[in-house]
């Protein structure tokens, strides 16, 4: 027997061995190569969801604001009273990412899903200075993310096929701590725990809103703003999103996700607003604006976050995210906005595809 038929034997005995139910239950996700594990666990939910409920006609997308902020749980039911229809919405928003890699994700999504609605969470926090032309290797590098984007390559059809090959992924991603699993276990069951079986990011954390802003946390904000220009980068990014979503006939919504008053005004420990507060406030003018003309370009609608919303003093997981007790008002405002725009008209979903 050849070493290359051996080598051959011994990979498909490997590759049974890890396609067995008690094996993968032993597993706590699967590994795509990228070291993202909030990710690895978001895409291993989509893949449970859709397995149990078919694939979503809808997907949030958008970073941490829209994963903590829009629960689709509470979505879902005035998308089906408004369409006289039974839709189903899911949140494949990913922590700390740009615009740039919601494009990668959106093209896989139309190519995989077929979806009828993308709805994307945005603020001024994903076009500052800091994230202009900000690349992430783990996403822009995938050789699985460049598989699925019809870019043939062994290792991407590799993750894409076999069990085996993500379990070694899996051990890989304790290489840098020296095989200590200590930091992928804690990761593991952070989002084990607080990713819903619809993609909504849960969070009982809540912050005092009371409580002043230290000068180390307010120097430390500013920074990613650099001179305060917009990241055209991320912009343009947006703009490809709308072209994606136009070309292929997905019914697309910007929603302006919120945050706190005391982030804008950057009041310190004294009680008086920072020097920059005001250059801020213009700095969130700026970017809304140009989000406003993308979507008058595309003839989108662009929701920004309500100022009347009566949130609770514990709704908030941080200045500019929202938590389980927060998140409830905003996703029933967004509910309304979309049951009124069905309603009217003003936006029309697509004919379901029959076959995906």
């Amino acid at each position: 027997m050849g070493a290359s038929t051996l080598f051959l034997l011994l990979g498909l005995l490997l590759e049974g061995i890890f396609r067995m139910p008690w094996v993968q239950s032993r597993l706590p996700f699967q590994a795509y190569g990228i070291n993202h594990i909030q990710f690895e666990y978001q895409l291993m939910r989509l893949q449970d969801f859709t397995r149990r409920y078919g694939a979503p006609d809808c997907f949030i997308l958008g970073t941490s604001q829209s994963l903590r902020g829009i629960d689709p749980e509470i979505l879902n039911p005035a998308l089906q009273s408004s369409s006289g229809e039974k839709l189903t919405c899911y949140n494949f928003s990913i922590v700390g990412v740009n615009m740039s890699t919601n494009l990668l994700f959106a093209e896989i999504l139309v190519q995989e899903y077929h979806p009828r609605l993308f709805i994307i969470g945005t603020s001024f926090l994903d076009y500052t200075t800091s994230r202009e032309n900000r690349y992430d290797p783990r996403f822009e590098e995938s050789a699985w993310v460049k598989y699925k984007l019809g870019h043939l390559n062994l290792q991407g059809w590799l993750i894409e096929h076999s069990y085996a090959y993500r379990a070694v992924l899996y051990l890989s991603y304790a290489a840098p701590a020296f095989m200590d699993f200590s930091e992928v276990h804690n990761e593991e069951r952070k989002w084990g725990f607080q990713l819903s079986e619809y993609g909504y990011g849960y969070s009982d954390h809540a912050i005092d809103l009371d409580e002043p802003l230290t000068e180390a946390f307010i120097n430390n904000f500013l920074e990613q703003f650099g001179d305060f220009g917009l990241s055209t980068w991320n912009l343009d990014s947006l703009n490809a999103i709308a072209e994606l979503a136009a070309e292929n006939g997905i019914t697309l919504v910007l929603v302006e996700m919120p945050y706190t008053s005391t982030l804008v005004e950057l009041r310190g420990e004294d009680g008086t607003a920072h020097a920059y507060s005001q250059t801020l406030q213009d700095f969130i003018a700026r970017a809304n604006a140009r989000l406003e003309e993308i979507a008058r370009q595309y003839h989108l609608p662009f929701w920004k976050a309500p100022s009347h919303l009566a949130y609770p003093p514990d709704a908030w997981h941080d200045l500019y995210h929202l938590n389980v007790h927060g998140s409830p008002l905003f996703t029933r405002w967004l509910a309304e906005q979309l049951d009124e725009a069905l309603q009217s008209g003003a936006i029309e979903l697509k004919q379901a595809n029959k076959e995906k």
